[in-house]
């Protein structure tokens, strides 16, 4: 081989593997996402509820937390909260946007 450096070879090699287009994966992947995408949304729901029943108890009690602070009064909000019923509701509306059977 005359002129050719053994490097030059092995770059060329990982040069060509770097131009090569990724492998189709025919919509495997899809459903993991879409299991990952649908309890992340969830939880998101989930603290979103949280957040807007704390806000209602801090409004309806006149833009204040009470006599006991606003940690037991959030501690309060929690307490109360059914976080399963939440997160199935939403996963079910989820599911029925996506097309999917509940």
């Amino acid at each position: 081989m005359a002129g050719v450096s053994l490097a030059a070879v092995q770059d060329h090699s990982s040069l060509s593997q770097l131009q090569r287009p990724p492998a189709p994966t025919a919509g495997l992947a899809a459903p993991s996402y879409v299991g990952v995408a649908l309890t992340q949304a969830a939880v998101a729901g989930c603290a979103t509820y949280a957040i807007g029943k704390v806000t209602q108890t801090y409004l309806a009690q006149g833009a204040s937390w009470g006599e006991k602070g606003p940690k037991a009064a959030i501690a309060q909000v929690l307490d109360s909260l059914d976080e399963a019923s939440i997160m199935n509701r939403i996963k079910a509306e989820l599911r029925t946007k996506l097309g999917k059977p509940a």
